[in-house]
């Protein structure tokens, strides 16, 4: 199961932890972007594999494989059949309150079907909403033709002409236009509103990436390229062979808030899954804005394991 899904909008996943069986609260809704990013998971063994034999001059034997997309869709869909093959139950609804009536008490998940589940532990693992810069069509083009992870995506638009729009989240935003030098010699960042410092305008020079300060009033595809984009601004219309943006990375926490648990710095605070507050757990990007797929699969798995060995330690001490 994918906790905390990194680039995926309007979707909650609650998982109840119970000491014989597992149910998983789970409301659809698959970004475009969270997809790609699957189809670069399900590669990455093979990848990964001729990667280690160039950068350390290893003599591996790897059996070649043919080229295999697998949606987040169908990865979810396998994901629930292993679950239920293992007696999980699945329900597609939206978990509407988390609470309990006190610390020795069962969790209460009310749903909005009125149905009530309770568990002794609860798990977390409703991702984040990115928040994207307020320019007309960028949305449309969310997660097909602009990407926001120079790490994700930055070796297919190695040596190409990219594009960065700013106007959200600062910090990020900057850092990825340096990054993003490492992949091309040919990039122009739009600040579009950020305001950067003489030692950025300084650095990015250095980098040979190209600063316009001009405002970015609309995106649109570029209709000779499946991946291009037309960038509109005051200085008119410039095409782009690929495009990021740096969004606002936002937790979907309220469940986990709403229960009384401690934040810092905007997010809630998880030591190894356990927040603040008794048998509550979160995983994901819930707590962590920088997961990707992979690192969000490994969270949950480990916080699944760490709640095993608590209610062991629970049932032991009775």
């Amino acid at each position: 199961m994918v906790a905390g899904q990194g680039a995926v909008s309007g979707r909650a996943q609650f998982v109840q932890m119970a000491l014989d069986r597992a149910a998983v609260v789970e409301q659809a809704g698959l970004d475009l972007d969270a997809q790609d990013a699957t189809h670069r998971l399900v590669q990455a063994r093979h990848r990964d594999l001729a990667r280690l034999q160039r950068l350390l001059e290893l003599r591996l034997v790897a059996v070649p494989q043919p080229h295999v997309r697998l949606d987040l869709g169908e990865l979810l869909e396998r994901g629930h059949a292993e679950l239920q093959k293992f007696g999980g139950n699945i329900s597609h609804d939206t978990v509407e309150s988390l609470s309990r009536p006190s610390e020795q008490a069962p969790w209460q998940i009310r749903l909005t079907d009125d149905t009530l589940l309770e568990s002794r532990h609860a798990l977390v693992a409703t991702g984040l909403t990115d928040k994207l810069p307020e320019v007309p069509g960028l949305s449309d083009l969310w997660g097909t033709r602009i990407f926001h992870c120079p790490y994700c995506h930055g070796h297919e638009v190695k040596g190409k002409k990219v594009a960065l729009i700013g106007g959200a989240n600062p910090p990020f935003t900057i850092r990825i236009s340096k990054l993003l030098s490492k992949w091309t010699s040919t990039l122009t960042f739009y600040p579009n509103g950020l305001e950067l410092t003489g030692l950025d305008r300084t650095q990015l020079a250095g980098l040979g990436v190209e600063i316009n300060d001009a405002k970015v009033t609309q995106v649109q595809p570029d209709q000779a390229s499946p991946t291009g984009v037309e960038v509109h601004s005051a200085d008119g219309v410039s095409i782009y062979e690929a495009c990021f943006t740096g969004p606002d990375f936002l937790p979907n926490d309220a469940l986990l808030r709403d229960a009384g648990c401690e934040s810092a710095n905007g997010w809630v605070k998880a030591e190894r899954g356990q927040t603040s507050v008794s048998r509550l757990w979160a995983a994901g990007n819930v707590v962590s804005s920088p997961d990707q797929v992979s690192q969000a699969m490994g969270s949950g798995a480990a916080v699944g394991i760490a709640i095993d060995q608590c209610m062991l330690d629970e049932d032991l001490a009775k």
